[in-house]
């Protein structure tokens, strides 16, 4: 993944888990048009970077049992792409993929 893609995976985590409209508190009717969306991204925490920032946002996010079995199995579907030997090596941002598969962004 590109660095644009990889910052654009964080922000797209972030409206699934905080809300679209709790990001930018800008005053722009058009919020797809917003700048501030770009500032604040850089507010947000690390989901791609962070273990402990993607895990606690897939607790909050995913409390049914089924998301939480979906999520299971995006996360050993990312393990098995990435050909990984143990489940321990997977990065935050293959946490990240798994937990957009998952929330379907």
């Amino acid at each position: 993944m590109t660095p644009t893609e990889i910052e654009e995976l964080r922000i797209a985590i972030a409206e699934e888990v905080i809300g679209k409209e709790q990001l930018c508190d800008c005053k722009y009717p058009e919020k797809d048009m917003c700048v501030c969306m770009v500032c604040r991204g850089r507010l947000l925490p690390p989901y791609t970077t962070s273990i402990d920032s993607i895990r606690k946002a897939a607790m909050e996010r995913f409390e049914c049992p089924l998301d939480q079995y979906k999520f299971q199995y995006d996360l050993e579907s990312v393990y098995n792409e990435q050909n990984h030997y143990q489940e321990w090596k997977l990065t935050a941002l293959d946490w990240a993929i798994a937990f957009a598969r998952t929330a379907k962004i």
